[in-house]
């Protein structure tokens, strides 16, 4: 049911940025709600490759004889060594290149601002960036999981 509720909140917030970008005539091509993260690599830090055994070509023949069952592999974990980063809550939104001025980029932003704080929505950061939408046959490619929920909610 929580869901649902903060499902809808997000579309109807979606709704509400397309409407203040159109009034200004802002060729959006997206808008969408992300959050950045990146991992500081420690100064010595090195990454090790693994070397690969090649005097074993038999076994490799009849490793890719046998049948694999990819839902008995475990999930590869990532092992994090340093520190965290996470941006706010950005709506992120996707214009045209070359349509956009830095001053109706500003103005828009304080709109949408506005209305943010008028649902006690806050530390939302606006970002403009220059797309075009194109069609992806079949699935597209793959997504990576959400980041951890820090507790800042629409």
């Amino acid at each position: 049911m929580a869901f649902s509720l903060r499902s809808n909140l997000l579309t109807n917030v979606r709704s509400k940025v397309v409407e203040f970008l159109k009034q200004r005539s802002i060729q959006v091509t997206s808008v969408d709600f992300v959050r950045f993260t990146w991992l500081d690599k420690k100064p010595d830090q090195e990454i090790v490759e693994e070397e690969e055994d090649d005097d074993d070509d038999d076994d490799e023949d009849a490793k890719e004889e046998e049948e694999v069952n990819y839902d008995d592999i475990p999930t590869i974990k990532p092992v994090e060594d340093g520190i965290r980063h996470l941006t706010n809550p950005t709506i992120w939104v996707g214009v045209l290149p070359e349509t956009l001025t830095s001053t109706v980029a500003h103005e828009s932003a304080t709109e949408i601002h506005a209305f943010l704080d008028g649902l006690q929505v806050q530390n939302i950061d606006i970002a403009y960036r220059e797309s075009i939408s194109k069609f992806l046959p079949g699935h597209g490619p793959a997504l990576f999981p959400p980041v951890e929920d820090s507790g800042v909610r629409f």
